[in-house]
């Protein structure tokens, strides 16, 4: 036939959820600077640093040993058929490699069919900068489809023609920060079907790409919550950013005032990556702030935490419990449990059943006997 076939396929029947949040973004971006950084150093003055050629190199007793057993594993494949010999070398011998020939299948036409079936795929974005824990908004795929068809003919000089076909649904929700709760961007979801191919117009032989997309209407609705959430969040990036390149050019500077030399090199690296552990500010969306005139002592989760009066204290609600191990950042609607907050004044507890709801509403007054309200 002279063709080969290659099949793809990914199904899954369960809901693919993917956090984004900016403190990981960022934690990601200065791996990669260090990991570049570390390559730079290993590549010093123009040299690859190699730790292999420290290594002693083969003696010529070893490569004539290898030689030998080299060649009668080459008398082997010759009579049992073909296969390939590597010879292994070590520091700086001069062993070369030996191989013999191989043969492969000619193909002259390859197709390449590739399916992809998501019941749901969710991508969540999340604000936890300079101690936030806000989400931003998330998008929704329903029922996405994917299918492409690849085929490659060696045979002709334009070999390449293709089909590719995708539909899906998208909702899309964003987070108001005033109630705490998910807005509907998309008021319905949005049906969208793209194709496209290459391959001849039937009666010609020119060769002709296509894209087709038909869209369903598109409903949107959002208020300034939504502007007012990005812009915070463009903000708060710029701010890291400027402060962070302002940091690490003040130690380049200090690196290059040492003449760049090879010693001064790993501390400095140490240093920047010490700095970007210290701008990763801990998540503390959630504080007490004491007026009260007493010591008071709040419970989350079991966790009594002190806060004395003229001073406010942070904390956090540790994140639902996922389908794996670890927890899973839920916001809104999404959230589970309650998250509830007690709190001791002077041996009377105020049960708050869940934090969010309070938000936005107008103080309340607690009786603690004695004619004494907080």
């Amino acid at each position: 036939k002279n063709q080969q076939l290659l099949d793809l396929s990914f199904v899954t029947l369960s809901p693919v959820t993917v956090t984004l949040s900016m403190q990981n973004y960022a934690l990601m971006m200065a791996i990669v600077t260090s990991t570049s950084e570390a390559w730079e150093a290993n590549t010093f003055n123009g040299s690859i640093i190699d730790p292999v050629q420290e290594e002693k190199a083969l003696s010529s007793g070893e490569i004539e040993k290898i030689r030998n057993i080299a060649s009668e594993l080459e008398k082997t494949d010759i009579e049992t058929g073909s296969a390939e010999i590597e010879v292994m070398m070590r520091g700086n011998s001069t062993v070369a490699s030996h191989s013999s020939h191989v043969s492969t299948p000619n193909y002259r036409k390859r197709i390449i069919s590739a399916k992809t079936t998501l019941p749901e795929t969710t991508l969540v974005v999340i604000n936890d900068l300079q101690g936030l824990d806000e989400a931003l908004f998330k998008v929704t795929m329903q029922s996405c489809v994917w299918g492409a068809d690849v085929s490659v003919d060696e045979t002709k000089k334009d070999n390449t023609i293709f089909h590719v076909h995708t539909n899906t649904n998208i909702l899309a929700d964003y987070f108001d920060s005033n109630t705490k709760l998910w807005e509907p961007f998309l008021l319905k979801p949005w049906e969208i079907d793209i194709k496209a191919s290459r391959g001849k117009k039937q009666g010609s032989k020119r060769m002709m790409t296509t894209l087709d997309v038909e869209s369903h209407p598109c409903q949107v609705s959002f208020s300034e919550q939504l502007l007012i959430s990005l812009r915070g969040a463009s903000s708060m990036w710029s701010l890291y950013s400027k402060t962070s390149k302002k940091a690490l050019d003040i130690l380049d500077d200090i690196n290059a005032s040492m003449n760049g030399s090879r010693k001064s090199l790993f501390p400095f690296m140490k240093a920047k990556a010490s700095f970007s552990a210290r701008a990763m500010t801990t998540t503390m969306p959630y504080g007490v702030e004491n007026r009260s005139g007493y010591t008071i002592i709040f419970d989350v989760n079991g966790k009594k935490q002190q806060s004395p009066d003229g001073t406010t204290t942070l904390f956090s609600f540790p994140p639902s419990q996922g389908d794996g191990i670890g927890g899973c950042r839920t916001y809104g609607q999404d959230t589970t449990y309650k998250k509830q907050v007690d709190v001791l004044v002077d041996d009377q507890c105020i049960r708050i059943a869940h934090l969010d709801d309070e938000i936005n509403q107008p103080m309340k007054a607690h009786p603690l006997g004695n004619n004494r309200t907080i």
